[in-house]
């Protein structure tokens, strides 16, 4: 499946296999790729999680969207809890999420 994503002029079409993460940015949103390219557009973080939802995807944070294919690890640390992507990003989860995110591991898993 493709995502399409525009930003000044161009129009991506991406594999959503191939999307880490999303970072919300005020207004924009920065979606992380597989081959390390980073796409900026004027889509709030919410528009997007439409688009890209569970099973596979998953809000951890008011500001991240993640895909579960690609975490690595799971940590906890000062009773917060992060996650460590493939890319290797520390991201993370916030306390409304946990539950959510851990829920959505397991069935995931």
């Amino acid at each position: 499946m493709k995502f399409q994503i525009k930003q000044a002029g161009i129009i991506h079409y991406i594999d959503i296999e191939e999307i880490i993460s999303c970072r919300a940015e005020r207004a924009y949103c920065t979606v992380f790729l597989l081959n390390k390219e980073k796409i900026t557009c004027s889509k709030p973080l919410s528009e997007i999680s439409k688009v890209l939802s569970q099973p596979y995807f998953v809000r951890i944070h008011d500001s991240f969207l993640i895909n579960l294919h690609f975490v690595k690890k799971q940590i906890s640390s000062n009773c917060k809890l992060y996650v460590l992507m493939s890319n290797g990003e520390k991201l993370p989860v916030g306390r409304r999420k946990k539950s959510v995110f851990q829920q959505a591991m397991n069935k995931f898993l």
